[in-house]
């Protein structure tokens, strides 16, 4: 269909064969290293490369037979620096190669240049959502984890990566190997026919290079020719018209040619649609946030370089119907392959000051809906969400505030930011309790349906200066009650009596509390108490404290502090606050201290329950100067395992000072409250792994007289193996603007990320995978919507997401309807 059919077609509203015609497009060079592309058909292109890859938004680089490096741009060749033998593309900022040493490159988009990464290999392959997968000249098989290397019992020859679920490689007798996680375990499989080579793009398709150089592509279950000899291939996208990529969600660019006056129809294909106005204002606001807001957008968010896109009047049409003359538009692009992510774009003759459109025409944009899934994703690997919807965009515009009609009390005004308000437990049936005091000053307990309505009367728990927390198993209640500024009770609903927790102010070792800050000890060791546990005083003040039923027990997780003059009464100064552990029969009783004192100048915490076994984080500021986790078992009621996550030579980057000689390794800090970082929150993301996201920003402090300095400036994402291991460190956005960082799963294969800025009233958040990839762009949340570093965010058992905050006395809920 000719261009002026295509135009009449569209303007009356009729099909167009042509939009939703797909065009695969693929790279190859032979044995005289002559280049061919494939878009429909082969042509024969200028240069003379070795090596080719072309990435899933049509980035092309090469390398010729003295490693010379060469980048594609449209009508050439850009001879770029380094010397390598061997390249590898998965986008336009993921471009990796090796040399003849074995030194594997990453190309370092800001600085022009090639930085090195530690390891050896021989051959590396990068897919287009980031995953890095290199071969080692023994031909072992590593995967980057974002800061080391994870090995596998397996060995090939040539490996392609075109998604974390599309892993093919040949081994060295020609066999083809196939990746798999279906099932969680990480295993190759054999697939039929013998190759020399093959190439894997990002949607399933896979080409190769059979025994006699014939190119072939897989049609699920074996090989057919596509009639021509090769030495190398890259396959690449199938896409209609012009592609350019957004974070990692495609953007088709079909040419639209139509009259200033036509009214605008939808022209997507099945399974995409235009971006909606929130979207882009959302993602414009952000950039303008920034110190560079073009260097944002185009290192962020995929604009090109040189691209005019600001203006004063950010608006423009809604997705779906309108009529072009009243348009204002609020971004000017070249009519050129190269476009930014809008949703319009005009050529340079386009007169934005009246709003009106030239003869020459528009460009639609198309956003696909549901980007593909990473490895980790399987719903059969996520227990907890297994019900949950397996959702990939969000639109903030949906979340819901509530008033809760209660009024509400702060409590007892602690120096830390994390003493809670009003914290928000699920129950598994669906809903959740929320934990609150009033301004009577007793503390209650409200419970609300899975759409945030009042259920029933408030369960008052009788006089109290704070809240703690609230547990449930479904069936029954527990609770944490800060009952004095000195004391502390665990209460099971219809369980046995209260178990005084602490309480400051009680004779000595008059057996009746667990311990205190005026010389009673530990009950069940009075002659050697635990360290950190002879004088415990203000419980939950600083941290989100948190009850939880785990292996028939109940454990309740809680922060204190500890006055080490523990005979004097009231404290003197030295006082360090910490975390304790508590666990308790199903009734209450029985109560055995798990972790006694965990760690020191403990700045905030979190733990959950995976099903399996509890995980207990704590940022601490001297005793680590670290996020320090933990495993605790049920069972046994212990601590299994320990792990400083960020006192490692592992992250060269948070090196913060050095000792007699000797690097130190962590997060800086003064031992006095200041620390260079913030905690956000632990989601479980299923296959036996931990999300957690936090903050590092370039602060110096002076710790016990060392001077200790961070320079990482990042929002970032950590994935913990069951063992506490960072098997993934993925930066998010810079850090230094983060006041408060909340993360919640989304669905069952994303993950909810929100944060406020620093000094402002600005609350934004974005949506990522559970390898950190960006699925969809900030979108800052509306007026009205936001949150405090005081109680974190839920997951109901619908997928709805739900948190608290106190406006005022007026306790509000906010409820995003992801389940519906």
């Amino acid at each position: 269909m000719n261009l002026v059919k295509a135009v009449l077609a569209f303007a009356l509203g009729l099909s167009i064969p042509a939009m939703s015609q797909q065009t695969r497009y693929a790279w190859a060079v032979d044995s005289q290293d002559v280049i061919s592309r494939y878009a429909s058909q082969w042509g024969v292109v200028g240069g003379l490369l070795v090596n080719v890859s072309v990435a899933q938004d049509n980035t092309v680089w090469g390398v010729s037979r003295p490693g010379e490096v060469w980048r594609w741009n449209g009508s050439g060749w850009d001879k770029m620096p380094g010397i390598l033998t061997q390249i590898s593309v998965g986008s336009a900022t993921e471009i990796w190669g090796v040399n003849a040493n074995n030194e594997i490159y990453r190309w370092n988009v800001a600085a022009n240049n090639w930085d090195r990464v530690g390891g050896v290999a021989r051959y590396v392959s990068v897919a287009a959502d980031g995953a890095v997968w290199v071969l080692g000249t023994g031909d072992d098989i590593y995967l980057w984890t974002g800061y080391n290397w994870q090995v596998f019992n397996c060995k090939v020859h040539q490996i392609s990566a075109g998604a974390s679920q599309n892993v093919w490689g040949v081994d060295a007798t020609n066999r083809v190997l196939r990746y798999s996680t279906l099932d969680g375990s990480q295993r190759w499989d054999f697939m039929p026919g013998s190759l020399k080579q093959v190439s894997a793009a990002a949607d399933g398709e896979v080409w190769g290079i059979n025994m006699t150089d014939d190119l072939v592509r897989w049609n699920g279950s074996g090989w057919d020719s596509l009639g021509k000899k090769a030495a190398q291939v890259s396959v690449g996208p199938a896409i209609t018209g012009q592609h350019t990529v957004y974070p990692t969600r495609a953007w088709l660019n079909p040419a639209l040619n139509m009259s200033a006056s036509l009214p605008m129809n939808d022209p997507c294909p099945a399974g995409w649609r235009l971006p909606t106005k929130p979207e882009f204002d959302s993602v414009l606001a952000f950039a303008k946030t920034q110190a560079d807001p073009a260097a944002s957008l185009t290192s962020g968010f995929g604009a090109t370089a040189g691209q005019n896109y600001l203006s004063s009047t950010p608006t423009y049409p809604g997705p779906s119907v309108g009529d072009l003359n009243s348009w204002k538009f609020w971004a000017l692009f070249p009519a050129t392959p190269a476009v930014a992510p809008l949703n319009t774009a005009f050529p340079s003759s386009a007169d934005a000051s009246d709003g009106t459109l030239p003869s020459a025409g528009i460009f639609a944009r198309c956003t696909l809906l549901v980007p593909p899934p990473v490895s980790s994703d399987i719903a059969a690997c996520s227990t907890q969400f297994t019900g949950a919807p397996d959702l990939r965009t969000f639109d903030v515009s949906t979340i819901q505030s509530l008033d809760l009609g209660r009024t509400i009390s702060s409590g007892t005004s602690g120096f830390g930011a994390g003493q809670p308000v009003a914290p928000l437990t699920p129950k598994p049936q669906g809903g959740a309790y929320i934990n609150y005091l009033g301004t009577d000053k007793r503390a209650k307990i409200m419970e609300i349906d899975a759409r945030g309505n009042a259920v029933g009367t408030d369960q008052d728990l009788g006089p109290a200066t704070g809240v703690a927390g609230v547990g449930t198993d479904g069936t029954t209640n527990a609770y944490l009650v800060k009952v004095t500024d000195q004391r502390l009770e665990f209460r099971v609903a219809g369980g046995a009596a209260p178990t005084v927790i602490m309480d400051n102010d009680v004779p000595a070792n008059n057996g009746t509390v667990l311990f205190s800050g005026r010389g009673v000890r530990w009950a069940t060791a009075p002659d050697n108490p635990p360290f950190g546990t002879q004088a415990m005083i203000n419980p939950v003040t600083m941290h989100r404290a948190v009850v939880l039923p785990a292996g028939g027990k109940w454990f309740a997780v809680y922060d204190h502090a500890n006055n080490f003059n523990a005979y004097a009464n009231p404290p003197s100064n030295d006082v360090h606050y910490g975390v304790s552990i508590t666990s308790f029969n199903a009734d209450g009783s029985a109560p055995v201290m798990t972790l006694p004192w965990g760690t020191s100048h403990s700045i905030d915490m979190r733990t959950i329950f995976d099903g399996t076994r509890l995980i207990q984080l704590s940022l601490g500021d001297a005793f680590p100067t670290s996020i320090q986790a933990r495993v605790v078992d049920p069972a046994t009621a212990s601590v299994t395992a320990t792990s400083d996550l960020f006192q490692s030579s592992k992250f060269p980057d948070t090196q913060i000072g050095a000792s007699n000689g000797q690097p130190i390794y962590g997060i800086a800090a003064n031992g006095g409250g200041g620390v260079s970082g913030k905690l956000g929150d632990l989601v479980p993301v299923g296959c036996g792994q931990y999300a957690l996201t936090y903050t590092i920003y370039p602060a110096s402090y002076n710790l016990f007289g060392n001077p200790l300095t961070s320079t990482v400036n990042e929002m970032g994402l950590l994935i913990l193996d069951k063992d506490l291991n960072v098997v993934k460190r993925a930066m998010l956005r810079r850090g230094d603007d983060v006041d408060v960082l909340k993360t919640a799963r989304y669905g069952k294969s994303a993950i909810f990320v929100a944060w406020k800025t620093n000094g402002a009233e600005d609350y934004w958040s974005m949506l990522i995978d559970v390898r950190g990839t960006m699925v969809q762009s900030p979108q800052r949340l509306p007026a009205g919507i936001k949150f405090a570093a005081n109680d974190g965010f839920v997951t109901l058992a619908n997928g709805d997401i739900m948190w608290t905050n106190r406006e005022g006395n007026a306790l509000k809920l906010y409820r995003f309807p992801v389940g519906q």
